[in-house]
């Protein structure tokens, strides 16, 4: 017999956001039950400037009382798909926009544990700035051009710190078969097609 759900109740806390109880039988006929967190999924970018720069953004995060360095991003709108949301987003927070390649990278479960919402990301390339950003009146977002090879360090750990948002580490080890391609001088001679085939 395979895990079965019995029930699922959720409540809404606002911003698109809420929590829910979900009890679910095991296999052996016992009830288990867990706490969920829901929302709307979202999509980030992994933004390439012309100068091989990651455009990333620092902004606060009150779960983490602190700035935190992320990719630009935000939840998916009703009548927008994830790439027009991530397109959306780029420029929202960060005036910049890809003209060059956009490349659609795995989805992703945030928490599988917990969250039942997914992150969409995507490699967006040549991207140069071409107008301002365009905050939420509480918006606090500093652009960041960090210099991919400096990058790909932090996100593996290479450096002094490592970079704490986990989609921000997935978004960029999905996009390293492209971007070993297109920049071989700055990944390294890694061999990433024995991992991607």
């Amino acid at each position: 017999m395979p895990w079965k759900e019995v029930e699922t109740k959720w409540h809404p806390l606002g911003h698109g956001k809420s929590w829910g109880r979900r009890t679910v039988m095991t296999p052996k006929g016992e009830i288990d039950e867990h706490i969920l967190f829901g929302g709307t999924d979202w999509a980030v970018a992994l933004a390439i400037t012309a100068k091989i720069e990651v455009v990333a953004i620092r902004q606060y995060r009150a779960a983490q009382l602190g700035y935190e360095i992320e990719l630009p991003g935000g939840k998916i709108e009703p009548g927008q798909d994830d790439l027009q949301t991530a397109l959306r987003e780029l420029r929202e927070e960060t005036g910049y926009a890809p003209q060059g390649e956009i490349v659609r990278l795995a989805k992703a479960h945030a928490n599988t544990a917990a969250c039942v919402a997914d992150c969409h990301p995507f490699l967006a390339l040549n991207c140069r700035q071409d107008g301002q950003k365009n905050l939420e009146p509480t918006g606090d977002i500093e652009i960041k051009l960090i210099p991919l090879k400096e990058w790909l360090k932090w996100c593996f750990g290479l450096a002094q710190e490592p970079a704490p948002d986990p989609m921000l580490n997935l978004a960029t080890m999905w996009a390293l078969p492209h971007l070993a391609k297109l920049y071989p001088e700055v990944v390294g001679p890694f061999h990433w097609e024995l991992y991607w085939t």
